[in-house]
Order: structure tokens, then C-alpha cells, then sequence
């Protein structure tokens, strides 16, 4: 059975995510339902029983909403519904935040990469040949798709793709902050949260990896 789940996107992410996967020639509802499905139990051992305070949820929440949001309905099977629904109460978790940072991990974006001093040309982590045949391709990354950065990422820090933090400016698509990192990361920006508007134009260049020349400066 399928179950119709509300999700808010930040709106370029959404874009530039709905244009790859046209792209590529997937159903969005089919793919997210499989990513989700897939990373949820990643998501579930890397907390392994942090919860997110009251204080940094408020935080992480204002943050997405005051980037702009999109609100889309997706089709999603009624197990993995349920257990998005349990993991985030279980974890206190902003959903659409967790939502948020799948999606732009999904991209990989070369300012992500750069972000956590990963070389875009270092990504293949497997020994073994690529497979020969398109469809087996497919099939090799869709049964764990974020396994090459979430492998790189902890090679690199010594953490999964969940605890990894993220830049100031990307509070929004955070899972966790414990508080002795929240206060010292973000201090009293979490009372009063201002983003000016470079930052959030920094954020779509890198997402639609489109730079002109006057946008070189601006970096995430």
C-alpha cells in the first residue's frame, strides 16, 4: 500500500533534483521512496539514541523555512512512511531537514565535495571493475546509493553521512546538534536567525553548479 506524505524542499534543490531525474529518466515518488527506504537505517544506527533538543530543532526548523521551501506530495509505501514518521519522533528530527540533505548529497555538487576535501575525481571506491552490462550498473548503485561518498566521508572524518557537520550556512539540512555544539557553533544566531541574501544565492549556484564570473567569489 502507498501513503501520500507531505515534504518540503528547499525550492532550487527541488529544481535542480526534479531536472536530474527527468534527466535520467526516473519517477521522482519511485526513486525517493527507494533512497529513503535505503538510508533510513543508516540514519537509525548513526544517532543510535541521540535526540535532537528542543532548542536545535527550533533552530534547524526556522532555518529551512526561512530559506523557501516547495511543498510536494509524494507517494510513498506505507512501511517506509511509517518508519520515516517513528525515526523522526523517536530522534526529534526536522524530516523535512533530513529530507533536505538527501537530496543534496544525492547531487554531490562539486562545492559539497570540496566542503568535506573530497577529490570529485577520487569517488570510485571499488576495487572491482565497473559492470559492463547498463541495467547491472543500475542495479549496483541503486542498492545503496550515497555509498561512495558515505565511504569517503568517513574515511575522511571518521563519521557517517548523518553526524557529518555541514557549514553555518547549511543549519537547515542538519539531523543532528548536540548542545554543547549548537551554542558554540551557532551562539545567539539560533535566537535570531538572518540570512542575507549572498548566502542563499551561494547556496543555488552550488546546487545548479552554474557560476558566471561575477559569482566566482561565492562560495558556501
Amino acid at each position: 500500500m502507498r501513503r501520500k506524505v507531505t515534504l518540503k524542499v528547499f525550492t532550487p534543490l527541488l529544481h535542480e533534483f526534479e531536472s536530474q531525474l527527468d534527466t535520467l529518466h526516473m519517477k521522482r515518488d519511485s526513486f525517493l521512496n527507494h533512497l529513503i527506504d535505503r538510508e533510513l537505517p543508516y540514519l537509525e544506527r548513526e544517532l543510535d539514541g541521540r535526540r535532537l533538543s528542543v532548542s536545535a530543532k527550533r533552530f534547524i526548523a526556522r532555518s529551512l523555512k526561512q530559506f523557501g521551501t516547495s511543498q510536494i506530495n509524494v507517494q510513498l509505501n506505507s512501511y517506509t512512511a511509517e518508519r520515516l514518521d517513528n525515526i523522526s519522533q523517536s530522534f526529534n528530527l526536522v524530516r523535512d531537514s533530513f529530507i533536505n540533505r538527501l537530496l543534496y548529497f544525492c547531487l554531490g555538487s562539486n562545492t559539497l565535495l570540496k566542503y568535506f576535501d573530497i577529490k570529485p575525481d577520487n569517488l570510485a571506491i571499488h576495487e572491482r571493475g565497473r559492470p559492463t552490462g547498463y541495467f547491472r550498473a543500475i542495479h549496483e548503485i541503486q542498492a545503496d546509493p550515497l555509498v561512495n561518498l558515505r565511504a569517503l566521508v568517513k574515511a575522511k572524518h571518521g563519521v557517517g553521512l548523518y553526524l557529518a557537520p555541514l557549514p553555518v550556512e547549511l543549519a537547515a539540512f542538519e539531523c543532528y546538534l548536540d548542545e554543547e555544539i549548537f551554542w558554540e557553533k551557532y551562539g545567539t544566531r539560533g535566537n535570531n536567525l538572518i540570512f542575507p541574501g549572498d548566502l542563499l544565492q551561494s547556496l543555488e549556484i552550488a546546487v545548479y553548479q552554474t557560476r558566471s564570473a561575477d559569482d566566482q567569489a561565492l562560495t558556501i
